[in-house]
């Protein structure tokens, strides 16, 4: 792969980078896999989880999109995660007719285990100068990466779903 020009004229490693963020990849596989086995559960699930961490009043409609799974596998999954007692269903607030998805405590160990540990890593590999430009630059590359995805051709999309 070729590195790409930038309006500046420089020419960014780019390979490295991608390798670099394929090696976190990895890493983020391995503590999913491992806090998911410690908690019984499966790695999409402890994703659920950490999802609903991050979002007051999630609807199952919202899980379902977020993790890109149909409303019947969306509903098996909270049935599990329910039943393990990590997270609830509960009345919405709003919306007689809806529910809303909480963490339970147990739920709650689950997500801040995950969450520890990359806070660890952070502290240990980065000054805490650059904590703040990282996650913007984090955000900007995933804000980049959603306009590609949402508006490349249809069969382009097709073919990485399989990957």
């Amino acid at each position: 792969m070729k590195n790409v020009q930038t309006t500046d004229g420089a020419t960014p490693d780019l390979d490295a980078l991608v390798a670099a963020y394929s090696a976190l990849q990895r890493q983020n596989v391995r503590i999913t896999t491992m806090a998911a086995e410690h908690f019984s559960i499966g790695p999409t699930d402890l994703r659920a989880l950490m999802y609903a961490a991050w979002n007051v009043h999630l609807t199952p409609k919202q899980l379902a999109d977020s993790l890109e799974l149909t409303t019947g596998a969306t509903t098996s999954l909270i049935d599990r995660v329910d039943r393990a007692g990590l997270l609830e269903r509960r009345p919405h607030p709003t919306d007689r007719r809806s529910v809303t998805l909480e963490l339970t405590d147990l739920g709650r160990e689950a997500v801040d285990f995950v969450t520890q540990t990359y806070r660890a890593a952070f502290v240990d590999a980065l000054p805490a100068s650059d904590h703040v430009a990282i996650a913007r630059a984090l955000r900007l590359i995933a804000g980049s990466l959603e306009t590609i995805l949402t508006t490349a051709p249809g069969d382009v999309r097709a073919e990485g779903e399989g990957s």
